[in-house]
């Protein structure tokens, strides 16, 4: 068994980083075909729509039931735009200030 030092020098170090980079850029291009498949939105899944309303699971469940949040099903997955979910609240924001003026 060898135990030698591999440096940055070593033809099989620099295989490995070689190889590292064109990982790298092969991940970035499916990234990037995959935004311009979706023309750019972002879709999120229930724990992550949750966790950013700061609500149940159960609740998003009442609030696909009842229509208040618009959400697509894919192969049993429930999915949300992002872009439809920041405009139900927008469409549901209330300034604090105007309702204390008597509106």
């Amino acid at each position: 068994m060898h135990n030698e030092l591999k440096t940055k020098d070593d033809a099989w170090i620099q295989s490995i980083h070689s190889n590292i980079d064109r990982l790298s850029v092969r991940i970035d291009n499916i990234t990037n075909n995959a935004v311009s498949i979706l023309n750019g939105e972002d879709y999120l899944c229930d724990k992550e729509v949750s966790q950013l309303l700061k609500v149940s699971r159960r609740t998003l469940s009442d609030y696909r039931s009842n229509g208040t949040l618009p959400y697509y099903v894919l192969g049993g997955k429930v999915l949300y735009k992002r872009s439809e979910i920041e405009e139900v609240l927008r469409q549901g924001y209330r300034d604090a200030n105007r309702m204390k003026g008597g509106g």
